[in-house]
């Protein structure tokens, strides 16, 4: 099995389960990129949506590229009401980026789960628009010594 599908299987618990981001990481990204409804942003690796709903609400376009169809799919439902809202079903090694069409590209949690991403990426940066984020979550277990 390709590691890359396996939170494509449950689409709707990973959606429930998988921790989300902070506003303030937000909020800076989108002050950042000066994102409005004019501007358009590119996500990498979307899943089912944990770091989109900001950017839409922002008012920008908003182009999401995720591989599996499951979870694919239940982006298209989860933010049906926002006409900005497209997604490509397919790895983001094969998509043919068009040039200059983005004002940010950015990836939350799935970097890693892409062969030659920072090769790819910067091809990619370097065709559309020079501004590119990613972040990650990182889960701290604290507890008491035994």
């Amino acid at each position: 099995m390709d590691l890359r599908l396996t939170f494509n299987e449950d689409a709707l618990n990973y959606d429930r389960l998988r921790p989300s981001y902070t506003d303030e990481l937000f909020d800076d990204i989108i002050r950042f990129s000066n994102l409005n409804s004019s501007k358009s942003a590119l996500e990498i690796g979307s899943g089912t949506g944990q770091a989109t709903l900001p950017f839409l609400r922002s008012g920008s376009k908003v182009t999401a590229i995720e591989i599996g169809d499951k979870s694919a799919q239940f982006s298209r439902k989860k933010f049906a009401e926002f006409k900005t809202f497209k997604v490509i079903n397919q790895d983001f090694e094969s998509v043919q980026i068009d040039e200059n069409v983005y004002d940010l590209v950015y990836s939350a949690s799935a970097f890693h789960w892409i062969p030659l991403f920072l090769k790819k990426i910067s091809d990619t940066i370097n065709r559309c628009c020079g501004k590119f984020t990613f972040f990650d979550t990182m889960i701290l277990c604290m507890g008491r010594k035994p």
